[in-house]
């Protein structure tokens, strides 16, 4: 992109989706018994991946 901080954004969005994606994986024989922990780990990270995204949305309709 030709805007520093679309493309700040967007690499911290890539970085969250990276994150929950990564840890999905690695959980995802442990959900079955999963602590309540480990699913609080998870909604955190989903909720980063929204977060971020509703970051750079934002800011390509507020500054574009």
């Amino acid at each position: 992109m030709e805007c520093k901080t679309c493309d700040e954004l967007l690499s911290a969005y890539k970085q969250s989706v990276s994150l929950y994606t990564n840890a999905v994986q690695s959980f995802r024989e442990v959900l079955r018994g999963a602590s309540r922990v480990t699913l609080k780990e998870l909604r955190g990270l989903r909720q980063a991946c929204k977060d971020a995204d509703n970051t750079l949305m934002s800011h390509l309709h507020q500054d574009h």
